[in-house]
């Protein structure tokens, strides 16, 4: 079992530590206004106000809600989808060619119609969650599961292996890991497009709270949202590297 890398996390931490060094040293040497660009200790003080106050705990359980249903539908919608492309042919040749053609459009253009059809609460924000979430997943479950070894299928095969049997024991596992990969960059994107759907109309979130923060021009509360989001989504992705190395131990990450 592999230890915790303190020295990772120590170098990190200068890392931003410098940064965050560098960012406030220029702001203050350049006298330039919080309106036009905030310092990082005035970014800090907001952050930390709000998260006290419980402000920001509230919009974040609104996107935090939007972000995680639309991954977790997206997600099986598009692993699910991915086992029929792969394993039924008729299914791959009617649906590929709408697959390639669904990638030429902008999925965030669907935001508004979302808010259309929708409305301005939960569900239109999930529903570009999940059309976001949905092709990453569903493209990496094809490549995982056609890349399994021909090797090994055919040895099963000659031993008279059920179709089920082969998938379980060979595609499966050797899709696993390409599963995983997607699912890390899902994650992270089902967060943007929680926010971005949130910056067309909403009754709350991190989205919206950038919107009226930027309505007021108060730069150091955006930045604020903007820190906490960073956060969000490297905790978020952390927790999908933990799971992989749970379930696709045998893979060297």
């Amino acid at each position: 079992m592999k230890t915790f890398n303190y020295k990772k996390l120590v170098i990190n931490m200068v890392i931003f530590l410098v940064f965050v060094g560098i960012w406030q040293s220029y702001v203050t040497i350049s006298n330039v206004s919080d309106t036009i660009f905030p310092s990082a200790s005035s970014v800090g003080q907001f952050l930390y106000a709000n998260i006290v106050d419980g402000t920001f705990l509230n919009h974040f359980w609104i996107t935090f809600v939007e972000a995680i249903l639309g991954f977790l539908i997206g997600s099986a919608g598009g692993i699910l989808l991915a086992v029929f492309v792969a394993e039924i042919y008729w299914v791959k040749r009617l649906i590929h060619p709408y697959i390639l053609a669904s990638q030429a459009v902008p999925v965030i253009a669907l935001a508004p119609l979302f808010i259309i059809w929708f409305g301005f609460g939960i569900p239109s924000k999930v529903a570009l969650a999940v059309t976001i979430v949905f092709f990453p997943v569903l493209i990496n479950t094809i490549t995982g599961l056609e890349n399994a070894d021909k090797a090994q299928i055919k040895l099963l095969k000659a031993y008279s292996a059920s179709g089920w049997q082969i998938f379980f024991r060979v595609k499966l596992p050797n899709a696993l890991p390409y599963i995983f990969a997607g699912l890390e960059i899902a994650i992270v994107l089902s967060v943007i497009a929680a926010v971005v759907s949130e910056f067309m109309g909403a009754e709350g979130g991190l989205g919206y709270l950038i919107v009226i923060y930027n309505n007021q021009l108060n730069m150091a509360a955006q930045f604020s949202v903007f820190v906490l989001l960073a956060v969000i989504g490297i905790v978020f992705s952390y927790l999908i590297q933990l799971l992989t190395k749970k379930v696709v131990f045998w893979h060297e990450n």
